[in-house]
């Protein structure tokens, strides 16, 4: 008890933080947490499941550390937190790294591998940095429960995806179809419009205008041809028609010899401002069923869509008159056009297949060229046939596959769906009843996203994934069935094999004969596996093997009180979690009918989204603001930025970067920082009160003083730890750590260590006073213990560390949170005492600006002045009983004397200035006589702007609200006074010196030298010297002055002796005013009391 911990902590985070993870080791620290907790309120926590296959980054730390705040926080009030890890093993990512690791690449590799081979080599890869993400988790202070994780690949947890993708069949809205998917070659599959809502990437792709020539148009358009434009001209070989809006008037012009078809407000940007002439008009319904000349004749692709009908002009209103030329040319890589040929009898094929390559020669284009490298010579060749009409390069942001970076290309291709479209507006309506950290980005973004929903492509042409329950009768393609569970499917199979696996191969060849009566055939399973984001989207349930086993504990479980991960899962796992959930509980009626399923009782889980509240994390930046990646050399590895600076310092600093969506920089300066200025700042409030604690023998279990009846000081301390106690636990609830720990911070460095302590060192060793003592040890202990417990959630081993130090018990984790309200925590609301914080606190404010000009006029502290005015103003006031602080303020910025000034302050000169770069825009013409009215604005005016008022001004019949970014304040000091003010308090410093203020000034600077040498001689604080000094003549009238006091405050009994010289050893010293201070020191004996601060 009562051990030291500052030095061990700063100069040794690691080493300090790892102790303390042994003892939760060997303590089964998660065990205890739960254990303590077993009978509570939950409150649930879903953990979004990584990708083991990959390492883990210092961007990881920052999620995880959100995650753990918030839990521990919870935990601290009570709640039971279950903390289940879960691993994401099927999918892309997997596969793909696998391709590497046995050196093969794209799906026939894959296939004449084997599929099982490539499967087997899949899940033993899902775990390869396993222990680096674990050893990540507990070293950075992350609770979670690896002992019983859930694992997407599991058999237990497939059946549960089996089960919900069987509800979405029984309520009709899983169906397959043909449709346009966003499609990667490389990966040989569709992709869901969440996983192409990750990849886009800004590039630049050729933007090329061609001509149609219609063939025996009418009227104003006869020899014209339309323009259309493209940014995508691998499409045009499959050019299959054009479209037009039925009701634009589209201008004919004359250009370059030519007639041309187009809008006429896009001419100009197609020829140039003087390159065209009108000559008639054409309305687009004029056009339908005009037939064109096509492009390239010669190509024979793939017929995709049967069709009677060519190269002729449709029309619909998808088309815009924003971009392009009005017309749109229609090839089947589009959903529009895909549809609009399906309409109209229209004929499509493809130049380009499945692999995103050419699959048919097209000119010099060879056959198995990549689509966009076909770009530049298909625009050549046009521009040899004389088609075309424009070519410019076009920056603009492309899909690209979120796993293998390959851009993608919309592909017409059959696959199976999720109908969510038919859900859409119950999606939206529980979205609003999330609470989202910050709110805009569920309004925002993730809102808008669901506004615009489009069903979910579910099915992938790939192997490592769960797989698509359905199967397919050979004889009869629309029977077919959604199996629920492996009961169901050995039933229909007549058993399944002992080691039955339901991934792929095995599952592919189970057959059965089709149970639909009067049908008769095979039914073989579809090759489909399913996207691997409905798999965690799923892990609300299929954790727990849900409705196969844990009914109660699901219930309880669901929904989550909160769940944190990236921006990027706006379109990731936030989505498919409520898309799923929104089905299960708003959609599936028929499911919760009666109570029971299978005969056994059915828990209803709660109607709405899977998560009741959702704080969402912005990227991690080096230190100059980039993106980290490998390919710019600035990536950090987590363990060891851990080992340099220990987690808490690198966990306070990441949770105090602002809101928690935006972006934030690392920068080791800044950790540096933290770790010395704040965390090494509780760890010296606790050090000073450990060491007196023990030298005076002071014992925490003696009765201690009633808080009402200590003195103002400690009253004042703990009114403050109070409030800082209700300031802690509403950010926390309202899912702003930030603003948590700027309160904290406030309280530790400038309430409690550079007011408190520094204001109340005597008392701590003054044994003439008890009772003053007695209160003053109690209230820092009580202020400490509550630091210790708000410090908790963010840095959970330094705060393990004190709560030990301090005697308090097994675990600062599983104490109470700080709560007055409540009386929770060690503290409870009538330690608040606001009237005595609204008098104190300008006091503080006027010492905060007394340290600034002493610091801007370069005098410390230890030189003392004549005198302080001080003015109070604004919403501050001035306390009832000035003086009765005065010897507060006056020992911390040693003053001689203090002036409380009644009215406006003639010591400090105020002008205002208008701030051009806010004003400017708004204020135009009235810019510069609004400028000349804020230089007559008074001093007070300008002090509340600075204080946060709005200030509105008339000026020539307009008016302007004023805030404090719209004018910059100047200050001038009157002569003899260095002056400073905060809009609400305001001081004036004499900094003029006299001989006597320079000798007392160098009396403390002596007292300063010799208090470092007795730390420098590793002397206790206790310990009795004998001080001689030499030195400067100017030295000895300062001696004759305050040599008593010097000896008295250093414990030099026999008084502080001059002599001309001194021996070898003694330590110089360079002082103020030129002298030269020579020291020397000797211990003669220790006492129990101590008067060195």
């Amino acid at each position: 008890m009562f051990e030291p911990v500052s030095r061990a902590y700063l100069d040794g985070p690691d080493a300090f933080e790892r102790e303390i993870l042994g003892q939760w080791e060997a303590e089964d620290h998660l065990a205890c947490t739960l254990e303590a907790r077993r009978d509570a309120e939950p409150f649930v926590f879903y953990e979004g499941p990584p990708t083991a296959n990959g390492k883990p980054g210092i961007h990881h730390v920052f999620a995880r550390t959100l995650k753990d705040a918030v839990c521990r926080f919870w935990t601290m009030r009570g709640r039971k937190v279950l903390r289940k890890a879960g691993w994401d093993t099927h999918g892309l990512p997997v596969e793909l790294e696998v391709e590497k690791q046995l050196g093969i690449s794209g799906k026939p590799d894959i296939e004449k591998h084997g599929i099982g081979a490539f499967n087997e080599a899949c899940r033993n890869s899902v775990f390869t940095y396993k222990g680096l993400w674990e050893e990540l988790s507990q070293r950075s202070g992350y609770l979670l429960d690896y002992d019983d994780p859930y694992i997407t690949y599991d058999k237990n947890y497939i059946e549960s995806v089996w089960f919900l993708l069987s509800r979405f069949a029984k309520n009709d809205l899983l169906y397959r179809g043909s449709k346009v998917l966003p499609w990667c070659g490389r990966c040989g599959t569709g992709l869901s419009s969440h996983e192409v809502g990750q990849g886009y990437q800004d590039i630049d792709d050729p933007s090329v205008w061609i001509s149609f020539p219609l063939l025996d148009a009418p009227g104003d358009a006869a020899g014209a041809a339309l323009v259309g434009w493209t940014t995508t001209p691998w499409t045009l070989p499959s050019n299959m028609a054009t479209c037009v809006h039925p009701d634009f008037e589209y201008a004919v012009v004359e250009a370059e010899g030519q007639k041309f078809v187009l809008l006429e407000k896009k001419a100009a940007e197609v020829f140039g401002e003087e390159g065209y002439a009108v000559v008639g008009s054409v309305r687009g319904s004029e056009l339908e069923g005009l037939s064109y000349e096509p492009l390239f004749p010669e190509v024979e692709g793939r017929v995709v869509l049967e069709g009677e009908r060519r190269h002729v002009v449709l029309v619909d209103d998808f088309v815009s008159d924003e971009d392009g030329t009005g017309i749109v040319h229609l090839a089947p890589y589009g959903a529009d056009d895909f549809r609009l040929a399906q309409r109209d009898g229209v004929q499509g094929t493809l130049a380009v297949g499945e692999e995103a390559k050419t699959i048919v020669p097209i000119c010099e284009v060879p056959v198995g060229t990549f689509f966009r490298d076909a770009n530049k010579p298909l625009g050549d060749a046009l521009k040899e046939r004389g088609r075309l009409v424009k070519r410019q390069q076009y920056r603009h942001s492309y899909p690209h596959c979120w796993r293998c970076d390959t851009p993608l290309i919309y592909f017409p291709a059959p696959a199976w769906f999720l109908r969510t479209t038919s859900y859409k507006d119950r999606m939206v309506e529980r979205n609003g009843k999330i609470r989202w950290a910050p709110p805009e980005i569920g309004s925002g973004r993730f809102g808008e996203w669901l506004e615009n929903n489009i069903d979910w492509a579910l099915s992938r042409d790939r192997y490592w994934g769960t797989p698509l329950p359905v199967w397919i009768n050979e004889d009869d393609p629309e029977d077919w069935i959604c199996v629920e569970s492996f009961a169901e499917l050995a039933e229909l199979a007549g058993g399944l094999p002992e080691d039955f696996d339901p991934h792929r191969p095995g599952v592919d060849a189970i057959t059965f004969p089709t149970p639909t009566p009067g049908k008769s055939g095979t039914m073989r399973r579809t090759h489909a596996v399913i996207d691997c984001w409905f798999d965690s989207g799923a892990m609300p349930y299929a954790q727990y093997h849900w409705p196969f086993e844990n009914r109660e504990l699901v219930a309880e479980q669901f929904p989550a009180d909160f769940i944190c991960e990236g921006l990027d899962q706006t379109r990731g796992w936030f989505y498919t979690l409520h898309a799923i959930s929104t089905f299960l509980t708003c959609v599936d009626e028929q499911l919760w009918e009666g109570g029971t399923l299978h005969g056994r009782p059915l828990p209803r889980l709660e109607a709405g989204s899977a998560y009741k509240s959702c704080m969402v994390n912005g990227l991690l930046l080096d230190k100059d603001g980039q993106k980290m990646s490998k390919r710019l050399g600035n990536t950090v590895d987590p363990m060891e930025a851990i080992a340099e600076h220990g987690v808490d310092s690198i966990r306070w600093s990441l949770l105090t970067g602002g809101a928690t969506h935006l972006n934030r920089r690392y920068d080791d300066r800044v950790i540096a920082e933290v770790r010395r200025r704040v965390l090494g700042t509780i760890t010296a409030s606790y050090d000073f009160y450990a060491l007196y604690a023990r030298t005076e023998g002071w014992d925490p279990q003696a009765e201690r003083p009633a808080r009402s009846e200590r003195e103002p000081l400690d009253r004042w301390i703990l009114s403050r730890t109070a409030a800082c106690a209700e300031e802690c636990v509403s950010a926390f609830e309202a899912l702003e750590p930030s603003r948590a720990l700027r309160a904290l911070e406030g309280l530790v460095v400038d309430e409690l260590s550079n007011w408190y302590i520094r204001r109340n060192r005597r008392r701590f060793w003054d044994g003439d006073e008890p009772a003053s003592q007695a209160a003053a040890f109690a209230t820092l202990d009580e202020v400490l213990e509550a630091v210790v417990r708000m410090l908790a959630p963010v840095a959970p081993f330094l705060a393990e560390g004190l709560w030990r130090r301090m005697g308090r018990g097994d675990s600062v984790h599983l104490s109470e949170f700080p709560e007055p309200a409540a009386g929770r925590g060690g503290f409870a609301a009538s330690d608040r005492d606001e009237a005595l914080e609204s008098a104190m606190g300008p006091i503080l404010r006027a010492a905060s600006l007394g340290r600034a000009v002493r610091e801007r006029v370069q005098i410390r502290v230890r030189q003392p002045l004549g005198e302080l005015l001080v003015h109070i103003g604004g919403e501050a006031k001035l306390p009832a009983s000035p003086r009765a602080y005065e010897d507060a303020l006056r020992e911390e910025l040693n003053i001689k004397q203090i002036t409380w000034i009644e009215g406006t302050p003639d010591f400090l000169q105020v002008r205002g200035k208008a701030n051009f770069k806010t004003l400017g825009r708004r204020a135009g013409k009235q810019m510069k006589a609004l400028a000349a009215a804020i230089t007559e604005l008074p001093a007070e005016e300008l002090f509340a702007l600075q204080a946060g008022a709005t200030q509105t001004l008339e000026v020539e019949g307009v008016s302007f609200e004023l805030s404090g970014e719209d004018v910059l304040v100047e200050t001038v000091s009157v002569e003899g006074l260095e002056a400073a003010s905060d809009g609400q308090v305001t001081i004036g410093l004499r900094t003029e010196l006299t001989p006597a203020l320079e000798r007392e000034g160098l009396a403390r600077e002596i007292l300063n030298r010799v208090q470092t040498l007795r730390k420098d001689s590793g002397f206790e604080v206790s310990d009795r010297i004998a001080l001689r000094a030499s030195g400067s003549v100017a030295l000895e009238r300062v001696l004759e002055e305050h040599g008593a006091w010097i000896a008295d405050e250093v414990l030099a009994p026999e008084g502080l002796q001059w002599s001309a010289s001194l021996g070898d050893d003694a330590r110089r010293y360079e002082l103020p005013h030129d002298c030269e201070l020579i020291l020397e020191i000797e211990k003669i004996s220790s006492q129990s009391s101590s008067g060195i601060a």
